[in-house]
């Protein structure tokens, strides 16, 4: 990985980890709720297999106009 992206990526860390950003006029960007709601949204499974929902087949119909 080039320097440019692992600098990126360590500013990515940062800024989430702070919770916020300075954009580059001076304004403070609040990203703690977005955050906050994709860490309670985002489930770990283990390595065993994950059940899967069954669900209806459903018919696909595609059409091209001119």
């Amino acid at each position: 990985m080039s320097a440019r992206l692992r600098g990126i990526a360590q500013q990515t860390e940062e800024i989430v980890a702070a919770g916020a950003y300075r954009t580059s006029d001076g304004r403070t960007v609040s990203i703690a709720a977005a955050v906050e709601a994709a860490r309670a949204g985002t489930r770990m499974y283990g390595p065993e297999p994950v059940a899967t929902p069954r669900v209806d087949p459903v018919t696909t119909a595609f059409e091209v106009t001119g």
